[in-house]
C-alpha cells in the first residue's frame, strides 16, 4: 500500500514559527534601541564626542586669549560672562552661579558660558559651561542651576505691595519705615532682629486686597508662642499685621502669627472677625486631609523657615487651574498655608467675611506693622522674638509653582551672603 506524504507545514509549526520570529525580532529592536543598545549607546558616544569636542575648543580660545594678553580691564575678550562673588569690594557687580541640589557656589576667577555663544573656529556653544581663566579649567554645567546677580529679582514683582529685605536695610538707611524699639540690623545673620519686647516696624504704603493675598517671612524665631499678661487661656506670637493704629478693634485687622486659645484651639492666620483661619465651621487641614493640631504649625524654634500665607478669592467668570471642585461647587474661597514651597494646611471660607474686612485694609491709613499682633480681647499685644530675613506681601494669590520659586531664589540669594 502506497502512503501520502504529507509535505505541508502544520498550523502549530507555523504559529511557532512565527513565535520565535517575533521574539528575535523584538531582541534585535531592544539591542538596538534599548538604553543598554546599540542605537542608545551610539547617541551618547556622540554627544561626549561633542562635549569633548567643544570643551577642548573652549580651553584653547581661553589659553589663546592668555598667551596674547587678550586679557583687557574691561575683560572685553572673555568668553562668555564673568563671575564675581558678592563682596563689598564687588560692589554691585556680583554675579554668581549656584547649583540647586548641592548649593555649590561659582563667583571670582569664573566664567559662564551660555549654550548659543560664538567660539573662534568652532562655531555656536551647544551646551552651558563654566570656565576657570586662572586655572584653564571647563565644567559643562549638566545639574539644574541658577545665576543670581545684583541686578536680579528675588522674588516676583507684580503685585507687590511691601517688600522689606534686610539686606537692603544695612546702613539702616530705612526711608518711610518707622523703627519701634530696639529692632537691630545683624551683621552676622545679614537679618532684622527684634528682641520681642516692644520691637517693630510700621510702614504705610497704599495695597488693594481685592482680588485675595500672599504673605510671605523667612525668619527664625526664638520663641513661638507665649503667655502675655494675667490670662493664660491665651499664648500667642505675633509676625505681621495690617490695621488702622495697634489700639484699634483687633477684630477688623489682617494678622499673622499664632493662638492657641484654651477653649477654641489653635489659629495661625485670621483675616477679619467672622474668617480666621482655624475656619468658620471648616478645620485647616493638611493635604492628607487630617485636622491639622495647635501644637503642629510646621516649623520649630531656633530654626531657619519660610512661611507663606494665601488668600485665593474665587471668581466664577475667571478659569483659573488653581480653583478646585470644592471651591466651584460651593462658591467659597480657599485659604492655603505653605511651609518652606510645599503646602501644609488648607481651608476654605464664605466670601462675606473677607468682604469686611476689606473695609479695613484697603484704606490708604492703613498701615502694616511687622513684629507684632493683637491677638485676643485680652488687649495684649503679641511680639516677635527673632531673626527675619525678608517679607512680602501681594495684592494677589501667588500660584504654587510662584511660591516655590520666591521661596528657592530667596534661599539661593542667602547661600551667597555666607
Amino acid at each position: 500500500m502506497r502512503t501520502k506524504e504529507n509535505k505541508g507545514v502544520t498550523l502549530i509549526a507555523l504559529a511557532v514559527t512565527i513565535i520565535v520570529m517575533l521574539i528575535l525580532a523584538g531582541v534585535t529592536i531592544s539591542t538596538l534601541t534599548g538604553n543598554s543598545g546599540i542605537t542608545t549607546k551610539a547617541q551618547n558616544a556622540k554627544k561626549m564626542s561633542k562635549v569633548s569636542s567643544e570643551k577642548e575648543a573652549i580651553q584653547l580660545a581661553v589659553s589663546l586669549a592668555k598667551m596674547e594678553k587678550y586679557l583687557d580691564e574691561n575683560n572685553e575678550y572673555y568668553i562668555g560672562t564673568p563671575l564675581y562673588d558678592k563682596t563689598l569690594e564687588n560692589g554691585d557687580k556680583w554675579n554668581v552661579i549656584i547649583i540647586k541640589d548641592t548649593l555649590e557656589q561659582y563667583g571670582t576667577d569664573w566664567c559662564y558660558v551660555a549654550k548659543g555663544t560664538e567660539i573662534t573656529q568652532y562655531g555656536e556653544t551647544q551646551y552651558d559651561w563654566l570656565v576657570n581663566y586662572e586655572t584653564g579649567e571647563a565644567k559643562q554645567l549638566e545639574e539644574d542651576y541658577m545665576e543670581l546677580s545684583y541686578k536680579s529679582s528675588l522674588a516676583l514683582t507684580d503685585g507687590l505691595a511691601l517688600n522689606i529685605d534686610a539686606t537692603n536695610l544695612e546702613d539702616e538707611n530705612w526711608g518711610n519705615i518707622i523703627k519701634h524699639g530696639d529692632v537691630k540690623y545683624s551683621s552676622e545673620k545679614k537679618s532684622l532682629y527684634f528682641d520681642g519686647d516692644g520691637d517693630y516696624l510700621e510702614l504705610t504704603k497704599n495695597a488693594d486686597f481685592s482680588n485675595g493675598f500672599t504673605f510671605e517671612i523667612y525668619t527664625n524665631l526664638e520663641r513661638l508662642k507665649y503667655f502675655n499678661g494675667k490670662d493664660k487661656r491665651y499664648a500667642c506670637m505675633g509676625l505681621f499685621c495690617k490695621m488702622p493704629t495697634l489700639e484699634s478693634n483687633y477684630l477688623d485687622s489682617m494678622r499673622f502669627g499664632a493662638a492657641t486659645d484654651a477653649a477654641e484651639g489653635s489659629t495661625v492666620c485670621r483675616v477679619s472677625s467672622y474668617s480666621e483661619w482655624r475656619g468658620t465651621g471648616y478645620n485647616m487641614r493638611t493635604p492628607g486631609g487630617n485636622i491639622m493640631t495647635a501644637e503642629d504649625f510646621g516649623y520649630q524654634a531656633n530654626q531657619d523657615f519660610y512661611l507663606t500665607f494665601i488668600y485665593r478669592v474665587y471668581d466664577s467668570s475667571k478659569d483659573d487651574k488653581s480653583y478646585d471642585d470644592y471651591m466651584k461647587k460651593n462658591n467659597v474661597d480657599k485659604v492655603e498655608y505653605y511651609i518652606n514651597g510645599k503646602i501644609f494646611g488648607y481651608t476654605y471660607y464664605g466670601k462675606e467675611g473677607y468682604k469686611d474686612g476689606l473695609n479695613t485694609w484697603n484704606n490708604e491709613n492703613c498701615p502694616f506693622f511687622l513684629g507684632v499682633c493683637p491677638w485676643n480681647a485680652n488687649g495684649n499685644l503679641y511680639y516677635l522674638k527673632g531673626n527675619v530675613y525678608c517679607t512680602r506681601l501681594y495684592e494677589k494669590a501667588l500660584s504654587s509653582d510662584e511660591v516655590k520659586l520666591n521661596v528657592e531664589t530667596t534661599q539661593l540669594y542667602r547661600k551667597t551672603l555666607q
